[in-house]
């Protein structure tokens, strides 16, 4: 009877710790589940912490979002500008070409344009010069024709005293009277100028500064003068006989005239030779010349002459205007520059 005492005993304390566990179980699930919950209850409140850092964060992102789109909205405005304005510069690029290139060719035209002012000025300047020379020779022209002019009213006044002196000798008749000798009637100078055979005229000019000029006259090759023999003597017939020239050539100064026969009203009649002159002036520079024959021995202006010298052609010159004594000419051709000189040979050309 004493054996199942321990048993009750120990199956009582079995019990107790069974329902002693049953009761502590509980307690201790429940200290745990506490210390769970202050556990999640603190990541909960890390995490709400954590919650409210982030919507801080999300609202200044935000916040940055709307700056940034605002931004990005106005840096597109800027880049659409840019845009523009970069097309804008390539058209002011492509027109600054232009004006580049149009600059150059302004630039070579311009140039081009100082050349032909200056080639211009030249010219004016050559020009001006060449008138000035023109209006001083005109001017010498003018002056010496002048002169000459007087000089053959001189002339032609003495020469009509000379007729009128020799008018009171008698002609030469078939008694054997002679008449007086030529040089005591006529000066040498107005011999040389009525006598064909027996002058060539010397141009003694005077420059255009000068006070006074002449035309001197000196024996030598022959001069044509039309119209001397017609107007050397007013009688019906003069002879001059072979001894009478012999007279005549026996003093120094005695010049030999050829037989002249004039009558009246046969002047006209005769047939006009060519006309033979000798320049008096030449500049080559304007290719002008004077010669010493004018409308009072025939010539006309657009007369030519063809200038010779040793039976040699020299060139070719056109009366351009024609005063009673002297003409001026134009040359028309030339043979060999500088060929021509003072003293040359003009004759007319048929």
């Amino acid at each position: 009877m004493t054996k199942p005492i321990p048993i009750i005993a120990a199956v009582a304390a079995v019990i107790v710790l069974i329902l002693a566990g049953l009761a502590v179980g509980p307690w201790v699930r429940l200290s745990r589940i506490k210390q769970d919950l202050l556990v999640k209850e603190q990541v909960i409140a890390s995490l709400k912490t954590e919650n409210e850092s982030f919507q801080q964060q999300l609202t200044e992102l935000s916040t940055q979002r709307a700056e940034l789109e605002t931004r990005l909205t106005t840096l597109q405005h800027q880049l659409t500008n840019a845009i523009q304005e970069l097309a804008a510069l390539r058209d002011v690029q492509v027109r600054y070409d232009a004006v580049q290139s149009e600059k150059v060719r302004l630039d070579v035209e311009v140039a081009r344009l100082n050349r032909e002012r200056k080639e211009v000025d030249e010219r004016v300047r050559r020009m001006e010069a060449e008138k000035r020379e023109l209006e001083q020779t005109s001017a010498r022209l003018r002056n010496r024709l002048m002169l000459a002019e007087r000089d053959y009213k001189q002339l032609s006044e003495r020469f009509v005293q000379m007729e009128r002196q020799l008018m009171q000798y008698p002609p030469v008749t078939s008694t054997g009277i002679q008449p007086p000798r030529i040089e005591a009637a006529w000066p040498p100078v107005i011999a040389n100028v009525i006598v064909p055979s027996a002058a060539v005229v010397s141009p003694s000019w005077a420059s255009a500064g000068e006070p006074e000029a002449h035309l001197g006259l000196q024996t030598g090759a022959p001069v044509a003068s039309p119209g001397s023999s017609a107007a050397a003597t007013p009688s019906d017939a003069l002879h001059v006989s072979m001894s009478q020239r012999a007279a005549a050539l026996s003093t120094p100064q005695a010049i030999e005239l050829p037989p002249i026969v004039v009558r009246r009203g046969q002047v006209s009649m005769a047939a006009s030779p060519l006309i033979r002159a000798r320049i008096l002036e030449i500049n080559p520079a304007h290719r002008f010349v004077v010669i010493d024959q004018g409308t009072d021995q025939g010539v006309r202006e657009g007369m030519t002459f063809e200038i010779i010298r040793d039976s040699r052609r020299l060139g070719q010159a056109v009366v351009v205007r024609a005063r009673p004594r002297l003409s001026a000419c134009d040359l028309s051709q030339v043979d060999a520059p500088g060929a021509i000189q003072v003293g040359d040979l003009a004759v007319q050309r048929n």
